[in-house]
C-alpha cells in the first residue's frame, strides 16, 4: 500500500539531445512507469522527489531542455479519466524477508 505521504506526480520532459534524453528516461523509470512516451507517473515521497529533481537537474540544459513537474491532490488523483488505452499501474515495492 502506497506510504500516506506519496503523492502521485505526473512528469512530462522535452529534452533537444538524444543522450540526455535517454539518460533522463533511464532515471525517470527508476522513479515511476511511462503513460506516453515523454511522460511518467510517479509516487513520490518529499525526499524521493528531491532526491529525483536533483538526478534531473544534473542531466539537463537549462537553457534548452524542460521538465515539468505536477504534483495531484488525493481527490484530484480519483477524479482522472482516461480514454483510449489504459497506461500501467504503477508496480508497488515487493519485500522478500
Amino acid at each position: 500500500m502506497p506510504s500516506r505521504l506519496e503523492s502521485l506526480f505526473v512528469i512530462s520532459y522535452d529534452i533537444v539531445a538524444d543522450r540526455r534524453r535517454v539518460r533522463l528516461r533511464k532515471t525517470l523509470l527508476r522513479y515511476g512507469v511511462p503513460v506516453q512516451y515523454s511522460v511518467f507517473e510517479c509516487r513520490l515521497t518529499p525526499e524521493r522527489l528531491l532526491a529525483l529533481q536533483e538526478e534531473v537537474r544534473r542531466i539537463i540544459e537549462p537553457g534548452v531542455d524542460s521538465v515539468l513537474y505536477f504534483e495531484f491532490c488525493k481527490g484530484c488523483v480519483k477524479a482522472t479519466r482516461n480514454l483510449g488505452i489504459i497506461p500501467p499501474k504503477p508496480m508497488l515495492p515487493v519485500y522478500i524477508f
